[in-house]
């Protein structure tokens, strides 16, 4: 199989260059941050124990899973962390008033804490980036957007946009409006999806079978090109298999962005998107 990658918005250079500015600067920063994370520790503390309290009122009410889940909620295990990444796409529904007072009551009490606690998170995260601790600000969003999942702010320092009810990408809004991303084929016409599920293939503006496509597209300058969210792939293997790879290497992306944030995302350039820049993606 051959693929060749490039980045969607172009080819880079990744310079890392480390000089040293003097050792008073150094320890600024080190106790900058290290107030920052006490702060931060005091807000979670806090949030923990009034969402512990409220998972005790679900219990003496009866509402055993509930309180499991706020307790879980509440916890920073590496299960939950893992979370942070897995975000509703649709908008938080309003919470039903026709259920009886008590569970009314915490269903209520709940979305106010994690709301409140967001918000603290949100302005912490203000601090870090005019600190410039870009990593520790990036962690305290993706936080801050488990919590409240349609956090305007977070959202977009993450990549998203609104788009008829839901949080999607910029990429993923454009590509909706005339295709679908089928789980085998990736980003088609939506008007082609029945036919390829039938076997035929669209090649320079003819219908085909996939064996006669295969053939034609075996050299590499005839070879499928599939578009992602970061990446554009050229493969003469096949179209499958260059959509699993462009998924693989989405996965990949998140992971590298969320590690280190901090080399590709200036203060300044988180700065703008705080103040409603236009979206780094």
């Amino acid at each position: 199989m051959m693929v060749k990658l490039k980045r969607t918005f172009g080819l880079f250079v990744l310079v890392l260059s480390f000089a040293l500015t003097g050792q008073s600067y150094a320890d600024s920063s080190s106790r900058s941050l290290e107030l920052l994370k006490k702060q931060y520790l005091k807000e979670y503390e806090q949030f923990a124990a009034e969402m512990n309290q409220l998972a005790a009122f679900c219990e003496e009410h009866s509402f055993f899973t509930a309180a499991e889940s706020i307790r879980l909620r509440a916890s920073r295990s590496p299960d939950v962390i893992a979370r942070y990444d897995d975000l509703p796409d649709e908008l938080q529904p309003p919470i039903p008033k026709n259920q009886v007072p008590s569970a009314l009551q915490w269903q209520t009490k709940l979305r106010s804490l994690e709301k409140e606690y967001a918000r603290e998170l949100y302005l912490l995260a203000r601090r870090a980036i005019k600190q410039r601790h870009a990593s520790f600000e990036y962690q305290l969003v993706r936080e801050l957007v488990y919590h409240d999942p349609d956090h305007e702010f977070g959202r977009k320092l993450l990549g998203f946009v609104l788009y008829e009810g839901e949080w999607t990408t910029p990429f993923s809004r454009t590509m909706r409006e005339r295709f679908v991303d089928h789980p085998q084929f990736g980003w088609i016409p939506k008007i082609n999806v029945e036919r390829y599920e039938q076997g035929e293939r669209l090649y320079d503006g003819r219908w085909m079978s996939v064996e006669r496509e295969a053939s034609l597209r075996k050299e590499f300058h005839n070879g499928w090109e599939i578009e992602t969210e970061h990446f554009s792939l050229k493969t003469n293997h096949s179209l499958e298999k260059g959509v699993e790879v462009g998924r693989k290497l989405e996965v990949y992306y998140e992971y590298f962005m969320r590690e280190f944030a901090a080399f590709f995302n200036t203060p300044e350039q988180i700065e703008k998107l705080f103040g409603g820049g236009a979206a780094l993606r």
